[in-house]
């Protein structure tokens, strides 16, 4: 007997694909955008399954602005590897700066930033 359902208990459906449009929009625009760039299509860290289309994407069509967001939150890589991501954003900056509108400047600052944020969020120095 189950509370949530009226003392009945049911199965799931098995008749119904768990389809979501949007999502299905998301990895076509990720795989174009692999297949314009090849570089894109490569994993940012061997092992993960995050490229960086699926980064470029995250700015371009989710908006996210910083490498932390891209890093921790979006593909969460800096919990998977051992230095928190930093190798990663380095090769990440240059992939997603064009899309960002970053000169040379602003890919160090950025890089400081997430040097600076990994520290405090993960206590882990450069």
């Amino acid at each position: 007997v189950c509370a949530l359902t009226g003392g009945v208990r049911r199965r799931a459906r098995t008749d119904v694909l768990p389809l979501d449009p949007a999502h299905d929009a998301a990895q076509a625009r990720i795989a174009a955008l692999a297949a314009a760039d090849p570089t894109l299509a490569v994993p940012i860290v061997a092992g993960l399954p995050h490229t960086g289309a699926d980064l470029v994407y995250a700015v371009e069509a989710e908006q996210a602005v910083t490498l932390a967001d891209l890093l921790v939150r979006r593909a969460p890589v800096a919990y998977a590897t051992r230095d928190a991501g930093r190798a990663a954003a380095r090769v990440v900056a240059p992939l997603v700066a064009p899309s960002l509108g970053w000169n040379d400047r602003a890919v160090d600052a950025a890089l400081a930033a997430y040097d600076a944020d990994a520290t405090r969020l993960f206590g882990v120095e450069p």
